[in-house]
């Protein structure tokens, strides 16, 4: 016995609901009222970060809380050299520590600091393609340490430095130059560019920002290097930490009070 037609009419419309260009088109529906909805503002989240600005102006680092070194220089970096460190705010100056004598004084210190925030794509640049632009080429394989600072929150200790060391040769010889670096990021320090990527590409945050502190040294050997940075360190950053960098712990926790109190 057959079906009667308004009953074979009811199992065709079934079966062209269920008919799979109908089921794709409800699934592309059903993808572009989510992506326009809570992932559309995920992946915006993802992409742009708030920026966090310095407390403080890098320019305006108090001299004279930096312990036993004075500045002897400060280097007035062009438009083409913040350029190239991929930043617009940053300092290099040239210190020197007092407590030597005169007759054996210290070498001179240069220490350069950059901060990055707000950009679309934060990228961590490294000594060894400046070093390179000036004629060094690397000279012995980079090694990573860590230094005990003891002015530092104890979360914060001991901060971990990557150690560079360039050579220059030339018609009067040659010149070795090691460098010592870390970055502060999002409240961490770390060595690696690559968790600075992560860091601040993290979807479950809203800002993102880091610094990199680099030191070196005139006429110093690589363990020599090492030991001077430790201690120019602690107190460079110290009052970087205090007087500076923002907090970024407190601007999360400001950013999603902000969420909750919208959502109430």
């Amino acid at each position: 016995m057959s079906d009667p037609p308004a009953t074979i009419d009811r199992k065709r419309g079934i079966a062209a609901f269920l008919s799979p260009p109908f089921l794709i088109a409800v699934g592309l529906l059903g993808a572009t009222a989510i992506l326009g909805g809570p992932i559309a503002d995920w992946l915006k989240l993802v992409r742009h970060k708030a920026p966090l600005p310095l407390v403080k102006p890098l320019q305006e680092m108090d001299r004279n809380a930096l312990g036993p070194y004075r500045v002897v220089e400060i280097s007035i970096l062009t438009p083409e050299e913040l350029e190239a460190l991929g930043t617009s705010d940053a300092i290099s100056w040239w210190l020197r520590d007092t407590r030597p004598t005169e007759d054996d004084p210290s070498p001179i210190a240069n220490v350069l600091v950059t901060y990055n925030t707000g950009a679309p794509s934060l990228v961590p640049h490294t000594p060894d393609r400046c070093y390179a632009a000036h004629g060094y080429r690397q000279a012995q394989i980079y090694a990573n340490t860590e230094i005990d600072v003891t002015n530092l929150p104890q979360r914060l200790t001991p901060v971990p430095v990557r150690v560079l060391t360039f050579e220059k040769t030339g018609i009067f010889g040659g010149v070795e130059q090691s460098v010592v670096y870390t970055f502060f990021c999002n409240g961490r320090f770390t060595t690696s560019r690559n968790l600075v990527r992560s860091w601040t590409t993290n979807p479950f945050v809203r800002h993102a920002f880091f610094s990199k502190v680099e030191v070196s040294f005139a006429d110093t050997g690589r363990d020599e290097t090492v030991e001077l940075a430790a201690d120019l360190l602690s107190y460079v950053l110290p009052e970087l930490l205090a007087r500076h960098w923002p907090d970024f712990e407190s601007a999360e926790e400001q950013a999603d009070n902000g969420d909750a109190r919208v959502n109430e």
